[in-house]
């Protein structure tokens, strides 16, 4: 049996003398201070990355009304409804080029992929089961 009691007395804690208290509000102060100036560059940077988005999205809201001013001008031109003017007609002809290289490119793409299928079908039908029969097979030659 141990001779320790059940509930052994509370430990007493030695008060705190003036300066050790002092120490310790200064410290809390300091803390404190840095947990206002973390928060404020918080808020900062998130403002910033707010402004940033909409800045994104604004950018993109143009790039988009650009485009589809540019595909109206090019289609009405097409449709000969509309003459470009000479000084933009180099660009006009790089656009038409450029969409020229696309579809050469997407109608490349179609060939390989169009290739592919066919290669697959060949070896589903090489690898497609026989049926079987009813009938004995064949022995084999020796």
């Amino acid at each position: 049996m141990s001779t320790t009691p059940k509930n052994p007395a509370p430990r007493t804690v030695a008060p705190a003398s003036a300066p050790e208290v002092g120490a310790l509000k200064e410290a809390l102060d300091a803390a404190r201070g840095q947990l206002h100036a973390l928060r404020e560059k918080v808020r900062r940077h998130e403002a910033l990355s707010q402004a940033s988005a909409h800045a994104t999205r604004l950018s993109k809201e143009r790039d988009d009304a650009l485009r589809a001013l540019g595909e109206g001008l090019m289609r009405a031109v097409a449709d000969g409804k509309l003459r470009i003017p000479p000084p933009l007609e180099r660009l006009a002809a790089a656009v038409t080029e450029a969409e020229a290289r696309r579809e050469a490119h997407a109608r490349k793409i179609d060939d390989l992929l169009a290739e592919g299928e066919l290669a697959a079908a060949r070896l589903r039908e090489k690898n497609a089961p026989r049926p079987q029969t009813g009938l004995a097979s064949r022995p084999k030659k020796r």
